[in-house]
């Protein structure tokens, strides 16, 4: 019961940090109110592929304040500016290491989308799915209908080798236990 509780405060305590940061991190400075470099605070929200209409409120409400009204036109430019960068063709073959979506911010981005596509042709495999099949994990569907089905082959391929290691581990473990109760009852038999 002690256990419990204190388990239940250290994650209300995590939380409540957490929240904190996250708070922290989202809201902008007087400073920056009063500096007025709109392009930058765009850059800001587009780097960390924000959504534009959440930072724009966010920077207009703390602003607002300070009453600072912000450029929406520099900001946007900024945030695109940083988009475009951060939006890049290894982010997208990350993505889809990671089993993500399409990052729907990038989507007007060519390189981003080049980028997926490519990941998705490295991800897509007999090979991938086959070691996802033996490792146990479920499969994705991340991999579009046309590699969808050489990947699925291999995951079922390695899901077989994967519940059949685990039945010789089961039938092992049995045997283990078996050996060990009949070793017992051989010692107390001496005895």
């Amino acid at each position: 019961m002690k256990r419990d509780l204190f388990i239940f405060f250290g994650v209300l305590v995590f939380i409540l940090l957490l929240t904190s940061i996250l708070n922290s991190c989202s809201s902008i400075s007087k400073e920056d109110c009063q500096r007025k470099n709109w392009y930058e605070i765009g850059k800001k929200f587009g780097s960390r592929l924000s959504d534009f209409k959440e930072s724009y409120n966010s920077v207009v409400e703390a602003c607002a304040e300070y009453k600072v009204k912000p450029n929406i036109q520099d900001m946007l430019v900024g945030y695109e500016d940083a988009l475009k960068k951060a939006c890049s063709f290894d982010l997208a073959k990350n993505d889809v290491m990671s089993e993500k979506s399409r990052n729907i911010r990038c989507l007007p981005y060519k390189n981003y989308m080049k980028g997926y596509d490519e990941g998705l042709a490295l991800f897509c495999t007999y090979e991938n799915g086959m070691d996802h099949g033996q490792k146990g994990r479920s499969y994705t569907t991340i991999c579009p209908e046309n590699m969808l089905r050489n990947y699925l082959r291999g995951h079922s391929a390695g899901k077989i080798i994967f519940e059949q290691r685990k039945y010789h581990e089961q039938i092992l473990a049995k045997h283990t236990l078996i050996h060990e109760k009949q070793a017992a009852n051989l010692k107390k038999i001496k005895c």
